[in-house]
C-alpha cells in the first residue's frame, strides 16, 4: 500500500498554553477534582477566560498604533518648530495662513478618520489630535488677525481667542471627550483673559476673567449642564484657581484667590474629593505666601499662619483618607443643582465680573 501515513512530528500541533493559562487550567482541575464546580461550570470559566484574555491582547495590541499616533504627532510639530525657526521669518502672511491653516484642518481630518473601531485608544487618539487642532487654529487666527487685517494687539487677542473657542466648542460637540473640554476651557479663559485687558490696558485683574470662566464651570457642572459633571467640576475648580492667582496683583484679587482656594478646599471635604482638595490645596500653597509677605511681612505671625494652614491642610487629607474618599466621591452627585439657578448665577458671575472691571478703568 503506497499510503503514506503522516507522522506525528509533522502533524499541525496547539500552541504551547503559556504560564498563566496553564495556572488556570490547573487551577480548573483541582476544583472539578474537588467537586466545587462541575464539568459544565469549567467548560464556562474557560470560555470566559478565554474571551477576557483576547479582550487584553486587542487592548494590548490597539496601543502600538496609538503610540505611533503620538510619536507621529510629536515628529510633525518638532519638525514644524524647526521649519517656523528656519524659515517663518521669510515666509509672508499669506504662506504663514497657509502652513497654519493646513496644518489644523490636516489634524482635524486625522482624527475624523480614525476609526471607530479602533475603542478607547482610538478615541484618545482624536481627542489628542483635536486638540492640537485647537491650538493651531488660534495661531492661525492671530495670523489672519494680527498680520493680515492689522488688527490691534488687544483686538487681535480677543479675536483670536473668540475664534478659536468656536472651534474647540465645534469639536467638543463632535466628539465630547474631557480633551476637547479642557481645550474649550482653556480658548474660554484665554478669551476672557483678553477681553479684561482690552476694557483696561493698565488692568492688574486681567486673572478675573478666567476666574470668571472656572467659576462658572463649576456652576454649570453643578447643575447638570455640562456633563460629565464630575471633570467639568474639576477643570472649573482649575480654572478658578489659576485665574484667581493671576489677580492677587492687588488685594482684593488676593483676598478673592484666597477666598476661592478656601472654598474650594471646604467643597471637597463636604464631597471627600482629594482631587478637589490637591487643587484647593496647591490655590492656598500658590496664594498664601504672597499674601503673608504683603500683609505681615516677615514678622512671626506670617510663620505661624502657615504652620497653621499646613496643618489644617494635612488633617483634611487624612480625615478624607480615613473616612472612606472613593464611597464619597463615587456615591454623591456633583449635578445635584438646579439647571436653571445654575445659569441664572453664572449670568450674575458675568455681570458682576463685568461691572468689577468697569470700576476698575
Amino acid at each position: 500500500m503506497s499510503t503514506t501515513r503522516m507522522s506525528t512530528s509533522d502533524s499541525p500541533r496547539a500552541p504551547e498554553p503559556r504560564g498563566e493559562e496553564r495556572r488556570f487550567e490547573t487551577q480548573l482541575a483541582a476544583w472539578t477534582a474537588a467537586g466545587l464546580i462541575s464539568a459544565d461550570q469549567a467548560r464556562r470559566l474557560r470560555e470566559a477566560e478565554r474571551d477576557a484574555r483576547a479582550t487584553r491582547e486587542r487592548a494590548r495590541s490597539s496601543l502600538v498604533p496609538e503610540a505611533l499616533g503620538y510619536l507621529g504627532g510629536v515628529v510633525v510639530v518638532v519638525g514644524a518648530a524647526l521649519l517656523a525657526d528656519r524659515f517663518w521669518s521669510d515666509l509672508g502672511t499669506t504662506w504663514r495662513l497657509v502652513v497654519l491653516g493646513l496644518a489644523a484642518v490636516g489634524l482635524v481630518t486625522a482624527g475624523a478618520f480614525v476609526p471607530r473601531a479602533a475603542g478607547p485608544a482610538g478615541v484618545r487618539l482624536r481627542a489628542v489630535l483635536w486638540a492640537a487642532s485647537v491650538a493651531l487654529a488660534a495661531g492661525f487666527l492671530a495670523v489672519l488677525t494680527g498680520q493680515a487685517m492689522d488688527l490691534a494687539e488687544r483686538p487681535a487677542a480677543v479675536t483670536t481667542g473668540a475664534g478659536a473657542v468656536v472651534v474647540a466648542v465645534a469639536l467638543w460637540r463632535a466628539r465630547p471627550t474631557i480633551l476637547q473640554q479642557a481645550a474649550t476651557l482653556v480658548a474660554l479663559s484665554a478669551t476672557a483673559a483678553s477681553a479684561v485687558v482690552l476694557a483696561d490696558e493698565h488692568s492688574r485683574v486681567a486673572g478675573l476673567g478666567p476666574w470668571a470662566v472656572g467659576l462658572v464651570w463649576l456652576l454649570l457642572a453643578r447643575g447638570g449642564v455640562l456633563r460629565p459633571a464630575r471633570t467639568a467640576f474639576w477643570l472649573g475648580a482649575v480654572a478658578s484657581v489659576v485665574g484667581g492667582i493671576f489677580a492677587a496683583e492687588t488685594d482684593a484679587g488676593t483676598v478673592l484667590a484666597l477666598a476661592t482656594a478656601g472654598g474650594l478646599v471646604l467643597l471637597a471635604l463636604r464631597l471627600r474629593d482629594v482631587l478637589l482638595l490637591g487643587v484647593g490645596a496647591a490655590g492656598v500653597l500658590l496664594v498664601l505666601p504672597m499674601a503673608v509677605r504683603d500683609w505681615f511681612g516677615g514678622s512671626l505671625a506670617a510663620a505661624l499662619v502657615l504652620i497653621v494652614s499646613g496643618t489644617g491642610l494635612i488633617g483634611a487629607g487624612v480625615w478624607i483618607a480615613r473616612t472612606g474618599r472613593d464611597e464619597g466621591s463615587r456615591h454623591r452627585r456633583y449635578d445635584d443643582g438646579d439647571p436653571r439657578l445654575a445659569v441664572l448665577t453664572s449670568v450674575v458671575v458675568v455681570v458682576a465680573v463685568a461691572l468689577v472691571v468697569g470700576a476698575t478703568r
